[in-house]
């Protein structure tokens, strides 16, 4: 299936955003302190792509089964990271450096994502 230019684009940014997002929780964490709301990162439609996502109307992106499975695991990010700053910010820096590790739940749903992201970009 060919992707559409701006859906690529669209794409391929989220995914450099979302990396950049996740440089600035593992600061967040290491520090013990955050400007970073949980409530408002667990809002998966405050971030420019969870915008994009809850907005779209075009059928040939609402249809495509990327995008609903994109939907549900970009939620759950956020959902992850929002008890990552809870954590954090209550003083259990340790318990959440070790959750936000390789292998641990985070770790392995930004990685699904960002294949997601990645497999829909590429039409796969």
């Amino acid at each position: 299936m060919e992707v559409q230019p701006d859906l690529a684009r669209q794409l391929t940014s989220a995914i450099a955003a979302h990396g950049q997002w996740k440089v600035q929780l593992a600061e967040a964490i290491e520090n013990g302190a955050t400007d970073m709301d949980a409530s408002a990162v667990r809002r998966d439609d405050a971030c420019a792509f969870g915008q994009w996502l809850h907005q779209q109307t075009d059928k040939r992106v609402t249809s495509d089964g990327h995008w609903e499975t994109t939907m549900g695991v970009h939620a759950q990010v956020h959902s992850a990271a929002a008890s990552l700053i809870t954590m954090a910010k209550n003083g259990k820096k340790a318990e959440a450096a070790a959750a936000f590790g390789l292998g641990q739940s985070f770790s392995k749903l930004a990685s699904q994502l960002t294949r997601e992201m990645l497999a829909w970009r590429d039409g796969k």
